[in-house]
């Protein structure tokens, strides 16, 4: 066992702290199972050997028989007991580190979630969890079973006959040579199937999100590439690590079964000399081939326990990864204007600037349109006022306090955010709109209305209780309603909007601007724009190009002396006008 898997190990007890009693508890049950398990091989003998005796006396021998009963019940009664301290000991960890690892992801900057695929984070969430609950649940007692139960059988075989004991041992030498082979590089094989089985599952959440693009492009019966790419990758670390164990582990298990070859004509000589009897033979022969076999389960669970420590490490890695920095004491503001003092931003160190020395101040009360062509920065700038990531340099003030002078919770509490591809959870529409407030459904209804989505709502089967995602399925502006509903319920001073009618029709994208000219009253709101016309209003107008920012001022003013909006404003006009046909034009008059 090296360091690594040292400190998985460490960290395991130390998670499970509070569940020490239990699993020693249940270790110490497990333990006393698995001698119990023996002692009516032991009454076996007696009685074999009271059988053979030419004074046979009935009476002793049910006497053992009713005490090997009495051993079998013990060890099954143990056996229960440890099963269900380990369980419960299990859930509860599982549990543990479950929500562990939930709150540090919440407490994570978003790159993190930008540079991890959702099958990795999901395999280590489900997968790698369910594996320490396996472990803990069954492997722990498992592998005291497997541990004490060889060294009690060698113990009673030297009682019995020392020659038949040592006997039963001639293979494991050989054994283990095999079994040295069969784990050579494991480690690092073990990290190859790991990095291959999370591939196959980010693939797979892939192919499956892309579904549609996929069968509208009638690639439906050839596979994905990338996932075909990710199988066949998984499909060769399996065959090839198969392969070289394949041979290796043959010879481990042969030899491990191997014990009747030994102790079988050797048993049969001492008998023929006089020197062991019948009922030490056939126990020498029952117990030192079952010997062997709780010596299986432990490589297996070596083996198995590799796998494990593997997915610790990877499920530490991402609780040990550092969560955005909180102040020891919250500030309080008393306004909610926003100022970004030369503010710099990249995503990771290799990549460009996404927002290159930027400067603006924005009142409170107002609202402020941030435009731009794709990639110019404008959703990075938006999600660095929520603090969705730290800066690289310079200062983001909010009431003109420094950004990292708030915590988050009280950051959150004063910040909405409607994104622009809305996220709807597998719960009621209530529960959606009051994403885990107390609110009352009065408030909840007052706010469904005020985002003019009340009506949809209560023409679905079961109204504000309808459960989303079961046979009740949202348009994109109703999902977007819904979105503004909660924004509305929170009614926090700063409101960023992404482009919040990206995806809604001509009827849904009026009763959605009607919605968010109610939620943006006295509020400091930013909005991330795309169709020009619907910010020519805005009290300010951000313009962003390759990360910096090349204007400031409103419609007109931008107009008039911004080439990049100008531009953008032409194009706008230009789109307008745009329309599809068939048919050729037909040229202009002379």
């Amino acid at each position: 066992m090296n360091k690594e898997s040292v400190a998985s190990l460490r960290w395991l007890f130390d998670v499970s702290a509070e569940h020490k009693i239990k699993l020693v508890l249940s270790i110490i049950m497990s333990a006393a199972s698995a001698l119990c398990a023996l002692a009516p091989f032991y009454f076996a003998y007696l009685v074999l050997e009271q059988l053979l005796s030419p004074r046979f006396d009935a009476s002793q021998v049910w006497q053992w028989a009713a005490l090997a009963l009495c051993f079998m019940v013990a060890r099954y009664a143990l056996l229960f007991i440890a099963i269900m301290l380990s369980h419960k000991s299990a859930f509860a960890i599982q549990y543990n580190i479950r929500t562990l690892a939930l709150g540090h992801m919440a407490r994570l900057p978003m790159g993190f979630f930008s540079q991890k695929s959702s099958g990795e984070i999901k395999k280590i969430l489900s997968e790698d969890i369910d594996r320490v609950e396996l472990f803990v649940a069954h492997h722990i007692s498992d592998f005291v079973t497997s541990l004490i139960t060889p060294f009690a059988v060698f113990i009673f075989l030297l009682f019995i006959d020392v020659r038949m004991a040592l006997a039963a041992l001639i293979p494991i030498p050989l054994a283990i040579f095999s079994q040295m082979s069969m784990y050579k590089g494991f480690e690092e094989k073990s990290r190859h199937y790991h990095d291959a089985l999370e591939s196959l599952n980010t693939s797979i959440t892939e192919y499956v999100r892309a579904m549609p693009v996929i069968r509208a492009f009638n690639a439906g019966g050839r596979p994905h590439k990338l996932f075909t790419a990710s199988l066949s990758h998984y499909h060769h670390v399996v065959v090839q690590w198969t392969k070289e164990a394949g041979w290796p582990f043959a010879a481990f298990k042969t030899l491990l079964d191997s014990g009747l070859v030994v102790l079988l004509p050797l048993g049969v000589y001492f008998w023929s000399q006089g020197t062991l009897d019948i009922a030490s033979f056939t126990l020498c022969i029952l117990l030192g081939v079952g010997m062997m076999e709780p010596l299986y389960n432990l490589t297996m669970f070596t083996a198995y326990l590799n796998q494990i420590f593997e997915g610790v490490n990877r499920l530490q890695a991402l609780i040990s990864r550092p969560p955005l920095s909180e102040p020891d004491k919250s500030e309080t503001l008393s306004e909610f204007g926003i100022e970004f003092d030369k503010v710099s931003f990249r995503y990771d160190d290799t990549s460009r600037l996404a927002l290159d020395n930027v400067s603006f101040s924005l009142k409170q009360g107002t609202l402020n349109a941030v435009v731009g062509p794709s990639g110019s920065g404008k959703s990075t700038l938006a999600m660095l006022v929520a603090r969705f990531w730290d800066i690289e340099q310079g200062d983001i003030l909010i009431g003109g306090k420094p950004i990292t002078s708030l915590s988050t919770p009280y950051l959150m509490e004063n910040t909405a955010y409607v994104f622009q591809e809305s996220i709807i959870l597998s719960q009621t529409v209530y529960d959606n709109i009051a994403m885990g407030s107390d609110a009352s459904e009065d408030r909840v209804v007052h706010a469904a209305k005020a985002a003019q989505a009340h009506e949809f709502i209560m023409a679905l089967p079961h109204g504000y209780q309808t459960i989303l995602g079961e046979g009740v399925f949202l348009s994109g502006g109703e999902k977007q309603r819904l979105a503004i509903a909660r924004a509305m319920l929170k009614d926090a001073p700063i409101l960023i909007l992404d482009e919040a009618t990206a995806f809604a029709d001509a009827n849904n994208q009026a009763l959605i601007q009607s919605a968010l000219s109610s939620l943006i009253k006295d509020k400091t709101v930013i909005v991330i724009a795309h169709r020009l016309s619907t910010i020519v209003d805005a009290d300010s107008i951000l313009v962003m190009d390759k990360g910096a920012l090349v204007g400031h001022g409103t419609h007109e003013a931008l107009v008039q002396a911004c080439p990049v909006y100008q531009s953008m404003w032409q194009s706008h006009q230009a789109s307008r006008e745009w329309n599809v046909s068939t048919k050729e034009r037909e040229p202009a008059d002379a």
